[in-house]
């Protein structure tokens, strides 16, 4: 089904909109299925996150909102939803009208907002959504924003004093059953992420049957693993940076809607310092080991809070989860 259909028109020169979403979790290798499935010739998939119908959530995408002149500026998606939709549906363009349109933005899944108005905008478009175990993912979300600039503390003091979306992007289980309530359960596919991992071709067969995709993606000759981390040398010199510099996530992406919040790459002379930072504290492929104990007490949390889970996804996570000891 075209995205025409879903709307519930077939005027080919309506606009296009998804027929189906990667909503998330981040650091759960969405970015990788995006790259996969676009190799498929029957699907068209920009290659970024737009947020859309996350735009004006404050909790998900606080760098979306700011002050100039002591005003606050925000994505009015609400106020000026013709313009937004127009903006949004001309990342599909270019799609051919034969393909399939598909769309990555992982904050969905933690949205509330962009549930609701995927359910009401979309009502028939198919969700896909990757899980992984939430101590790595959040682990991994720390480190993403220690890389963007966006945080200058260690781990633990993050999730003490800043655990909005480093802890609460990983309770799972309330974010799906928001989902559930919003979308018919048969248009909802979730990919546990450790057995993406590990069997991979089964896992996107699966995937290309269940958008009704004729044909497979040959793997072999596919990048597989996108989007991976770096870390810096010394956390506590990257933290220093970060703090009296900032650095360049934190300012809105640059294919969003200009609404007078710095956009885009630092320029100038704090630019320059923040490209010297960096050349002082080189970034290397692996992350130091987490804290026993935080490791414990983020394992019992997220125990508890994603009771329940297994049951709603029709999946054990227990038995790539919690296995172990940390």
């Amino acid at each position: 089904m075209t995205s025409a259909e879903a709307l519930g028109t077939e005027t080919p020169s309506t606009p296009r909109f998804p027929d189906f979403i990667i909503a998330g979790a981040m650091k759960c290798g969405t970015t990788s299925l995006r790259h996969i499935l676009s190799q498929h010739p029957g699907v068209y998939m920009p290659d970024l996150e737009i947020f859309y119908f996350a735009l004006d959530d404050i909790q998900q995408h606080p760098h979306f909102f700011g002050r100039v002149d002591s005003e606050w500026r925000y994505h009015d998606v609400e106020g000026r939803r013709g313009e937004y939709r127009r903006w949004y549906a001309s990342f599909f363009e270019p799609a051919r009208p034969d393909q399939l349109v598909g769309e990555n933005s992982t904050s969905y899944i933690a949205s509330r907002t962009a549930l609701t108005r995927i359910g009401t905008d979309l009502p028939k478009a198919k969700i896909i959504v990757m899980l992984r175990d939430p101590v790595r993912r959040a682990y991994s979300h720390y480190w993403h924003l220690v890389r963007a600039g966006r945080t200058a503390f260690r781990f633990e003091d993050c999730l003490q004093f800043y655990a909005s979306q480093v802890v609460g992007r990983s309770c799972y289980r309330q974010q799906v059953e928001h989902l559930l309530a919003t979308t018919p359960r048969e248009q909802v596919l979730f990919i546990v992420f450790e057995r993406f991992v590990s069997e991979m071709a089964p896992t996107v067969a699966a995937t290309l049957e269940f958008l009704g995709l004729q044909g497979a993606i040959d793997l072999d000759a596919v990048s597989t693993r996108r989007n991976a981390g770096r870390y810096p040398r010394s956390l506590g010199l990257e933290l220093m940076r970060n703090r009296f510099l900032g650095g360049p996530a934190e300012r809105v992406p640059l294919h969003l809607p200009d609404i007078g919040v710095p956009q885009g790459r630092r320029t100038g002379a704090r630019g320059l310092m923040s490209r010297i930072a960096r050349r002082l504290n080189p970034r290397h492929g692996e992350a130091p080991p987490m804290a026993p104990g935080t490791g414990r007490f983020l394992t019992a949390y997220f125990q508890r809070e994603n009771r329940g889970l297994s049951e709603l996804i029709g999946q054990d996570v227990d038995a790539y989860w919690w296995r172990g000891s940390r």
